[in-house]
């Protein structure tokens, strides 16, 4: 009986670890680098080509105030030659073409001296049927956004030379959210979204990424990125403001708690009915 029940807890704690699965799949700290912290999908930077229509992005000690303990201290930089020139990189498979649901978060800062009239994208994924992105006039300030192919003008209102908190979701019922420094900016009707991604790539900086051609230079995001992080799950409102008054910080898996707490209630009952001292 003893060995039984020692079977059962343990298979009960191995189970619900298995099943701990949504949360944080993909991670660029940008410190000096591209890569993906967290998952393998590191990032193709622009680069500057043989054409001369790419520039490296600049890694600098810039971040966002109050960062936390062990966090990357620098931010990467794009559009030094604005309207010249395309820098940024390509997160290449991060959304699932069947993932219903997701939150991209990232620290940003643009400035209305990179002013051109001209669309500047921040980021871009393409869709099946459109793409899911955030582009503006850095003239104004206010950037446009697409959520699941769901358009939505002025959709939120950024600082000038000052860094914000930018986060993107979208949940099961078609909901889509986007929030600037930890509030909701705005919020999609239920069923609004109903694109999936296609290729899975998140474009940063522009939206045609080929320094082979001098196509959209004048659509050259010119700013910088901080810390861009991607779920697989919307992410709570609550979730949301943590990562805006935490730079640098990241959100558990939602069972993570859960399976803490079930480990200790395992040991308590293996103690208690003698399978250890």
């Amino acid at each position: 009986m003893k060995e039984t029940t020692k079977i059962v807890l343990i298979a009960t704690v191995g189970l619900v670890s298995m099943a701990a699965q949504a949360g944080l799949i993909h991670r660029y700290e940008l410190n000096q680098d591209y890569d993906d912290s967290v998952g393998s999908a590191n990032a193709n930077p622009v680069g500057v080509g043989t054409a001369g229509y790419g520039e490296d992005a600049l890694f600098n000690l810039d971040t966002p105030a109050g960062v936390v303990s062990g966090a990357s201290a620098y931010s990467m930089q794009v559009g030094m030659s604005n309207g010249t020139k395309k820098s940024g990189m390509t997160a290449p498979g991060v959304l699932s073409t069947t993932a219903t649901s997701g939150t991209i978060s990232m620290w940003i800062k643009t400035t209305t001296a990179a002013a051109d009239g001209t669309e500047d994208f921040v980021f871009l994924s393409y869709l099946a049927s459109g793409t899911t992105q955030i582009d503006m006039d850095q003239g104004a300030l206010t950037a446009d956004a697409k959520i699941g192919n769901k358009y939505k003008g002025n959709a939120l209102t950024l600082s000038d030379s000052s860094w914000d908190h930018v986060a993107m979701s979208w949940d099961s019922t078609g909901t889509g959210v986007i929030y600037v420094n930890g509030s909701v900016s705005y919020t999609t009707a239920a069923g609004d979204v109903n694109a999936t991604p296609n290729s899975g790539d998140i474009r940063f900086g522009n939206k045609n990424m080929d320094n082979r051609n001098n196509g959209n230079l004048n659509n050259q995001f010119t700013g910088s990125y901080y810390d861009i992080q991607i779920y697989d799950e919307a992410l709570a409102s609550t979730d949301v403001s943590a990562l805006y008054n935490n730079p640098g910080s990241v959100i558990p898996e939602p069972a993570t708690m859960g399976l803490v707490g079930l480990s200790a209630v395992a040991l308590l009952l293996f103690r208690k009915i003698g399978f250890i001292a």
